[in-house]
C-alpha cells in the first residue's frame, strides 16, 4: 500500500497541530479564526502507512475551539412585561391516514423556544453598542451566541431568528429608541 501523506500546517505562535482531513479548506478555515497565512509556519508533511494510522492521528489532534460571544451588557434591562416565550415551531408530526385515524410523532427530540425581547427606552449609546456587536461579533445575526433568560437565570446558545427592530422615540432629553428582538434558544449553555 501506498504512504498517505497529510499536510498540516502549524500555528507560528503554538506548538499544536489542527485537525487535518483531507478535502479541508485551510485557508477558508483560518480566516474565519482572523488568521492570515503571514502566521503560518512552514507546513508540516506527516507519513501515515495506512488509513488507520491516519484515523489514529486525526484522533490524537486538538480541535481549534471558537469562543461563542455573550449577548452584551447594556445599561437598560429588558421590559418583562414585553416578554415572550413561545415554540419556534409545532414538536408533533400528524398525518392524517385513510380510515380517518391520526398518527403522530414527536418531531424534534428537542425543541427550540423562540424569546421576544423588547427594551423600551434605551439610549443612543447602548443602541450602538447592540449594532456593533450584532455586526462584529456574531455576523449580522448569522453567528450562535450566549444569552441570559430573564425569566429562569440559565444561559443559552442562541441566535437571532430576524433582524431587529429598532424605532426612535424622541424625547426632551435626549433620543431613545424602541428595541425588539426575536431569539431562539438552541441549548442550554455549559
Amino acid at each position: 500500500m501506498a504512504d498517505i501523506l497529510v499536510e498540516l500546517p502549524v500555528l507560528a505562535m503554538s506548538t499544536e497541530l489542527l485537525v487535518p482531513t483531507l478535502t479541508y479548506d485551510w485557508l477558508h478555515e483560518l480566516a474565519t479564526l482572523g488568521l492570515t497565512s503571514e502566521l503560518l509556519a512552514p507546513t508540516v508533511v506527516i507519513d501515515c502507512t495506512s488509513e488507520l494510522e491516519l484515523l489514529t492521528l486525526e484522533a490524537r489532534l486538538p480541535t481549534p475551539t471558537i469562543p461563542i460571544p455573550e449577548f452584551p451588557a447594556l445599561t437598560v434591562k429588558p421590559s418583562v412585561r414585553k416578554f415572550t416565550q413561545s415554540l419556534i415551531s409545532d414538536p408533533v408530526h400528524r398525518a392524517r391516514m385513510g380510515s380517518g385515524a391520526i398518527l403522530s410523532r414527536p418531531t424534534f427530540s428537542q425543541t427550540p423556544n423562540e424569546y421576544g425581547i423588547s427594551y423600551s427606552l434605551m439610549p443612543d449609546a447602548d443602541k450602538i453598542t447592540l449594532e456593533t456587536w450584532v455586526e462584529n461579533e456574531i455576523g449580522n445575526g448569522g453567528l450562535r451566541f450566549e444569552w441570559t433568560n430573564i425569566q429562569d437565570g440559565k444561559t443559552y446558545v442562541s441566535i437571532l431568528l430576524k433582524p431587529i427592530e429598532y424605532q426612535i422615540h424622541p424625547r426632551s432629553k435626549g433620543d431613545y429608541w424602541k428595541v425588539d428582538l426575536h431569539i431562539a434558544a438552541i441549548y442550554e449553555a455549559l
